[in-house]
């Protein structure tokens, strides 16, 4: 159930940060991005489950969550230096 509710809160974000004629290309990318991520998710996890096993993917996963804040804050942070009154 944690998971339940992260697709209305992209699409919510994504029409009050982005202009109208902004929102179907990311929307489209980011739609695009989820259909490909399950297949390809499943082709690295289960040679690296498989190797580490499943509790050392799971850290696996969560450093590279954890190495991947800094880029997300980085582009948030320019993001937010674009405002345009929105």
């Amino acid at each position: 159930m944690i998971y339940a509710p992260f697709t209305p809160v992209v699409y919510t974000f994504v029409q009050v940060v982005l202009k109208p004629d902004e929102q179907l290309p990311v929307i489209t990318l980011w739609t695009a991005g989820s259909v490909l991520a399950a297949p390809v998710g499943l082709a690295v996890a289960g040679p690296l489950i498989q190797a580490v096993g499943a509790r050392g993917g799971l850290i696996v996963s969560a450093l590279l969550t954890i190495a991947l804040v800094p880029l997300a804050t980085v582009g948030l942070r320019g993001r937010a230096g674009d405002t345009d009154g929105r």
